[in-house]
């Protein structure tokens, strides 16, 4: 999705990516997501539910991050 709307969009500056990333483990995958993402330069990485830890720690931890919460109010 990230890489679809770069194309769409024509920008490369990435402001937040908010959503599912279905990540559980201190795994390869999780490891490269974050990578990528860095890679990206992205401002915000928001996972939500379905990302758990010790994933959610490992996106703390890398990205400065916070898990997004039913109800949450965000603003940029």
């Amino acid at each position: 999705m990230i890489e679809y709307a770069i194309r769409v969009t024509g920008l490369f500056k990435v402001a937040a990516v908010i959503g599912d990333f279905h990540l559980k483990a201190d795994n390869y995958q999780t490891r490269k997501t974050i990578e990528y993402l860095r890679h990206l330069e992205v401002d915000r990485v928001l996972p939500s539910h379905c990302t758990m830890d010790p994933a959610l720690g490992l996106f703390r931890k890398e990205l400065d991050s916070r898990e997004v919460l039913t109800g949450a109010c965000l603003t940029f």
